[in-house]
């Protein structure tokens, strides 16, 4: 039997900016997955908080492009939990383009281009835990 986790996502500005209902179906597709969004907050992130959440790209040449784009629109915050849940929301997520991704994942339904890739997904385990912790900070993994 796998073991339960917890990883976070975010549905980004190309996804919201199309209002509620594309949204609403992202979070669908995800529940329908087998996975389950547990909580989500809709919120614009300041740039301040979208520069100390992507701190690590910060050397890249793309990151003031990706921080404006996260602070342009508001993002949806996603806990979601089930078995294997980080690599199996990665997998459901797709590649980082959009047209590299597989038909039914997230990327390849509502992405709009490599930049505008409509879902962050975390990475492993421990980036799960500490983005987690960064928006969800009363949220304890056990």
């Amino acid at each position: 039997m796998s073991k339960k986790e917890f990883t976070f996502g975010i549905i980004k500005p190309d996804v919201t900016v199309k209002g509620l209902d594309e949204v609403n179906k992202v979070v669908a597709d995800i529940n329908a997955s087998g996975l389950e969004v547990v909580s989500v907050v809709h919120r614009f992130l300041d740039r301040g908080e979208a520069e100390s959440f992507y701190a690590e790209h910060n050397a890249k040449p793309w990151f003031g492009d990706l921080i404006d784009y996260m602070v342009r629109e508001p993002v949806a915050l996603m806990l979601i939990g089930g078995a294997n849940a980080v690599q199996n929301y990665r997998d459901l997520c797709g590649p980082t383009d959009p047209s590299d991704a597989a038909e039914g994942t997230l990327r390849a339904k509502y992405g709009t281009s490599r930049d505008e890739n409509a879902v962050h997904s975390s990475d492993s385990v421990a980036s799960a835990q500490r983005e987690l912790h960064f928006f969800f900070p009363e949220f304890q993994i056990k």
